[in-house]
């Protein structure tokens, strides 16, 4: 397997961006995989190949829609349970702005997405039928509080 392949070449660190176990919000972003695979994939990953020799970290994102705070809360557990040494919180971003050199199709077209804007001192915000970005953001902090005592070590 390749897995085994990186691991013999040196591999001591791995970054995952699974972004959501929520199949919807997977799908939303084109991340269908990680969603289905994942919490299946990680911990033989982890455990069988990489025999815990390898520090895994991953990034999840926050606010995506459908994705409840509850579930978010549950995939928090589902990475103490599992021993991952590092996880990440990152609230949805959405750049607005056109001429970014970094913008992608989700960014140009978020309305098709279920995406709405609104202002807040003067400031743009998204929000959806499921949150809105300050939630998110809420969310980000309460769920990184709860996780950061379990943190081990990062990937580089």
């Amino acid at each position: 397997e390749s897995e085994a392949v990186l691991f013999e070449s040196g591999l001591r660190g791995v970054y995952f961006g699974l972004e959501t176990f929520n199949q919807e919000a997977a799908n939303l972003i084109k991340k269908a995989w990680n969603a289905s695979h994942a919490k299946d994939y990680l911990p033989r990953l982890i455990e069988d190949l990489w025999k815990r020799q390898v520090g895994v970290q991953v990034g999840m994102i926050a606010g995506l829609p459908p994705e409840s705070f509850d579930e978010l809360k549950e995939s928090n557990r589902w990475m103490i349970a599992n021993g991952i040494n590092h996880w990440k919180w990152h609230r949805l971003g959405i750049n607005r702005e056109k001429n970014s050199l970094f913008i992608s199709e989700f960014d140009r077209n978020a309305e098709q997405y279920g995406f709405d804007w609104y202002v807040d001192n003067g400031k743009l915000y998204w929000k959806t039928a499921h949150a809105t970005q300050r939630d998110a953001e809420e969310w980000v902090s309460e769920l990184t509080a709860e996780a950061s005592s379990y943190y081990t070590y990062a990937c580089w």
